[in-house]
């Protein structure tokens, strides 16, 4: 029986196994190289995320912290899951919301961590336990 190749896509790493003709009744499995290909923020996707951000300022100024940090998560998680690189790099590292809005619109991050009391965007989402988020049951 020849080997087959069966490849797929797992949080962004490419994973190709070879199944090879085996002895017993269990084929053998060995896997084969793996090219790590990591999900990454696009400027376009960056860009989106900063014009949401933009649209909160006011609402996070007038908000009290804890309030303005849920409102940031649900903006977080909307853009993240509409865009799958982005998702995959936030899911790998929430810094990434800092970077690309550092880089894409510096204003903007600026003025959201200044609206937040925080040092970086990063912190609304880290700092809020599940049980303790307003907007969740």
């Amino acid at each position: 029986m020849p080997a087959v190749r069966l490849a797929c896509v797992a949080a962004g790493t490419m994973l190709a196994v070879a199944v090879a003709e085996s002895t017993g009744t269990e084929p053998a499995i060995r896997p084969a190289a793996q090219t790590a290909v990591l999900p990454e923020v696009t400027p376009v996707a960056a860009q989106r995320l900063c014009s949401t951000l933009e649209s909160y300022l006011t609402k996070w100024l007038a908000e009290d912290t804890r309030s303005a940090m849920s409102s940031v998560e649900t903006v977080v998680e909307e853009w993240a899951l509409a865009d799958l690189g982005a998702n995959g790099a936030v899911l790998r590292d929430l810094s990434v919301i800092d970077t690309a809005t550092t880089r894409a619109c510096p204003h903007v991050h600026a003025a959201a961590v200044t609206a937040l009391r925080l040092p970086n965007l990063a912190s609304a989402i880290q700092r809020i336990p599940p049980a303790a988020r307003p907007d969740r049951p």
